[in-house]
């Protein structure tokens, strides 16, 4: 995952990597949407309005909300490793 992120990190707002995680991570992203909808927390953000005053504001759903056939494609996904010495051979000489 970029930036070395935990399954199902609440931090993240995108619904590729909230429907990635629910491929791959399906017991820890159901926990999650629990969560989210105890504490009324609509973590992803679908898109963005205009409000009446002008401004635009962004659309949130709750992750358990994001369409089946949403993609899984994640920016930046192919990084290399989960931190700075991954990507390098750490076998002992």
């Amino acid at each position: 995952m970029p930036n070395g992120n935990c399954p199902c990190c609440v931090k993240s707002s995108s619904p590729n990597y909230w429907a990635h995680q629910r491929k791959w991570f399906p017991e820890v992203f159901a926990r999650r949407c629990e969560q989210a909808r105890r504490f009324g927390a609509r973590l992803v953000i679908i898109g963005q309005e205009k409000g009446l005053d002008g401004k635009r504001r962004n659309i949130r759903i709750f992750p358990d909300e994001i369409p089946a056939d949403w993609p899984i494609d994640i920016k930046a996904a192919d990084f290399g490793g989960c931190g700075f010495h991954c990507a390098t051979d750490t076998k002992a000489a």
